[in-house]
């Protein structure tokens, strides 16, 4: 697989965001299909989500679109799908969960996973406990030339703000480019 999803844009990824619909809701579903397979076999606590670019922005929505708790989200050079609109959904008046849910539902069709009918049947989940507390660790080269790491402050100050209120911690490297450096 060449890329996640189609985007018109990446200077401007809410630019003709219509395009990003269909492929970005079939990767997130099988993201969640993965996670899903994982859970039969270890706890959540033991499972870490993530992805560079294309990568990270699928995988934190299929984070923010599941009920698990995971034991990480790590991602690099990022930026955020439907960032206003997951930032309004973010500030209405509801339960945060259900909030995300309705965002989920109508704006890509996506239900939350069937998690429990997979797993055995001593597993349980806490609603308390859900994807927003887990830890997020998000990196970004300020020397990117493809995601601009403005795209990256955008992601981590919408699901940092009040609403979704989820630890990050944010590493702004000063030189690595579009990559993973490892010696950043």
């Amino acid at each position: 697989m060449n890329e996640w999803f189609d985007i018109y844009s990446l200077t401007d990824p809410s630019e003709q965001e219509e395009l990003q619909t269909e492929r970005l809701t079939e990767s997130i579903e099988r993201v969640h299909a993965i996670v899903e397979e994982e859970l039969r076999h270890v706890s959540a606590d033991r499972i870490l989500l993530g992805g560079i670019s294309q990568g990270c922005a699928t995988s934190v929505h299929a984070l923010l679109s599941a009920p698990w708790r995971l034991g990480a989200f790590v991602g690099f050079c990022g930026w955020l799908p439907f960032q206003a609109d997951l930032k309004d959904a973010a500030k209405a008046p509801d339960d945060v969960h259900c909030r995300l849910a309705a965002f989920y539902q109508t704006r890509l069709g996506i239900r939350p996973p069937a998690s429990s009918s997979v797993l055995p049947s001593n597993t349980t989940f806490d609603s308390s406990a859900g994807p927003l507390q887990t830890p997020v660790f998000l990196g970004h080269a300020m020397d990117d030339d493809v995601i601009d790491v403005a795209l990256g402050r955008q992601l981590r100050d919408t699901i940092g703000a009040p609403g979704l209120d989820m630890n990050v911690v944010w590493k702004e490297y000063a030189k690595g480019g579009y990559q993973i450096n490892e010696e950043a």
